[in-house]
């Protein structure tokens, strides 16, 4: 959400975001973050991509938390957090934009 803030973002995107979260940043991303664990606990390797950025430096660990929980309830009896090296590469524009959409709109498959 970081980007509705310092580029021409539509009004109806941002508001969109801001709204489903009652305004506020990081229980939108703990939303998100409850619904993906849910989503995607049958699978073996989940990906999570944040920016790096001031918001997400601040609620890391929370957000970590609510992972390691929203997994455990889902049914997952372990979760190991790393970091692929293939994420510390040059960024992929395309890879980006779709994880974006995804965020936005939900995983329409």
């Amino acid at each position: 959400m970081d980007w509705t803030l310092n580029a021409d973002v539509p009004p109806a995107i941002a508001d969109r975001l801001l709204a489903t979260a009652g305004g506020d940043s990081v229980a939108l991303v703990n939303e998100r973050l409850r619904r993906g664990a849910r989503a995607f606990a049958s699978h073996e390797d989940v990906d999570v991509l944040m920016h790096v950025n001031s918001l997400t430096a601040a609620h890391l660990d929370e957000w970590i938390d609510t992972l390691t929980s929203a997994f455990q309830a889902a049914g997952v009896q372990s979760v190991e957090f790393g970091m692929s090296p293939e994420y510390l590469a040059e960024a992929e524009p395309a890879a980006d934009l779709s994880a974006l959409l995804i965020f936005l709109f939900g995983d329409a498959g």
